[in-house]
């Protein structure tokens, strides 16, 4: 049981030490609750009135929260390979597009109508008959 939660804590782990977005929410966080310990160590008594102890300790819950949220979130896949293939695809299309171009453009004998009869194809006069 032990070994699945150890497992289990790896990614966020990796993600936690990898992704300096995360880590800057929690530097976030950690420096709102030191302003907010120093102010309570220099109000004392009054520190339960304080807005500004509030708005740090405010703050650095929201950090927390967004590191969170961050860590939960899957990085998204590098799509590598689909963009290769569509740079490729647009490639081949336009290399189609005017090789298809360069053949209408070409001249060619078929553009000139369609060929002569030769004598030797001319059908021959069927004979007279006598009658």
């Amino acid at each position: 049981m032990k070994a699945k939660k150890a497992k289990a804590t790896v990614p966020y782990i990796r993600r936690l030490a990898e992704d300096e977005h995360v880590r800057g929410h929690l530097r976030d966080a950690a420096a709102g609750i030191q302003k907010a310990y120093r102010r309570v160590s220099s109000k004392r008594g009054k520190a339960a009135e304080d807005k500004l102890l509030y708005r740090n300790l405010r703050e650095a819950a929201t950090s927390i929260s967004h590191a969170t949220l961050a860590l939960r979130r899957r990085p998204e896949p590098k799509r590598r390979g689909r963009k290769l293939l569509l740079l490729a695809l647009a490639g081949g299309g336009a290399a189609l597009v005017f090789k298809r171009r360069g053949r209408d453009t070409e001249p060619t004998g078929a553009e000139e109508g369609p060929p002569a009869a030769s004598a030797s194809q001319q059908p021959e006069p069927a004979a007279p008959t006598g009658g």
